[in-house]
């Protein structure tokens, strides 16, 4: 449970609050309101929320780019349609084929051996052409 204290001053009364983050009494204000109950206040400090968040954000988009990058070799690896649509679907979902190749490249370091020894460098050899001739296209335009 969370300490909510008023200080008396000679000019003003000032609310604080004991974050669950820091653990650092700091005035009300530095306390996000609850979407819920506009009233009522968050637990963490702006710091300590924000710091929460971008790990979380983090997390979730290592997560979203192993996914996809352990489908798209799958996909390829099975022949499941066009690589190049593969690619361009995977591309779309990371933002750029650099994430990709980069998702795909940290996959193969944990993938089975068979996976990495057999069909890895065919796959980065292919993501890497595949980034060269874009490349020369939007040159040519």
């Amino acid at each position: 449970m969370t300490e909510t204290t008023t200080e008396n001053t000679a000019t003003e009364v000032t609310e604080t609050k004991v974050c669950r983050g820091c653990a650092e009494a700091l005035p009300i204000t530095e306390f996000r309101l609850r979407r819920r109950n506009g009233n009522d206040r968050m637990n963490l400090c702006r710091i300590c929320h924000n710091d929460r968040e971008r790990h979380r954000r983090h997390r979730k988009e290592r997560e979203l780019s192993r996914s996809v990058a352990k489908n798209y070799v799958r996909k390829l690896l099975r022949r499941e349609g066009n690589p190049d649509d593969l690619v361009a679907s995977s591309v779309r979902q990371l933002g750029s084929g650099k994430k990709l190749a980069q998702a795909v490249a940290d996959y193969l370091e944990v993938a089975p051996p068979r996976i990495r020894v057999g069909y890895g460098m065919f796959v980065l050899d292919y993501l890497c052409k595949r980034e060269q001739r874009e490349k020369r296209q939007r040159q040519n335009r």
